[in-house]
């Protein structure tokens, strides 16, 4: 059987061959090769299914942790499509933020009114006199 290297990397074309950095200096893995594998890795079911992943790619566990603290710090970017998408993603949180605000005032003056209109049919006299209270 013909081993074929482009078969056992299919889809690491950003990633640099097994022998072309020697062992022990860090391996210059582009922030899109990363963030790709953190996808895959995120989108597996099972723990096997990871493992699967990592074998396929020749990485280790710890590089995984690795990037995915790098990408919950913000370290790991990729390029102007991640700067647009957390420029959007901001955008989308103070949006967020604001209606928020904009309902919470909202129920506080639903709040203040339904507190009186209790004061009002208490000093009325119009209260439930037969205990049937909403």
């Amino acid at each position: 059987m013909k081993n074929d290297l482009t078969s056992q990397n299919k889809g690491a074309i950003d990633r640099p061959p097994k022998g072309a950095v020697p062992q022990g200096l860090p391996h210059p893995f582009s922030a899109a090769y990363k963030l790709r594998i953190l996808r895959e890795a995120d989108a597996c079911r099972e723990s096997k299914d990871v493992g699967s992943l990592l074998r396929r790619e020749g990485l280790s566990a710890a590089r995984l942790s690795q990037w995915r603290k790098q990408r919950s710090e913000g370290v790991l970017v990729g390029g102007q499509q991640a700067a647009t998408e957390i420029a959007t993603l901001t955008a989308e949180l103070e949006a967020a933020r604001r209606e928020k605000l904009r309902l919470e005032n909202r129920i506080s003056r639903a709040e203040a009114i339904i507190e009186v209109q209790k004061r009002i049919t208490d000093a009325l006299g119009m209260g439930s006199q037969s205990g049937e209270d909403c």
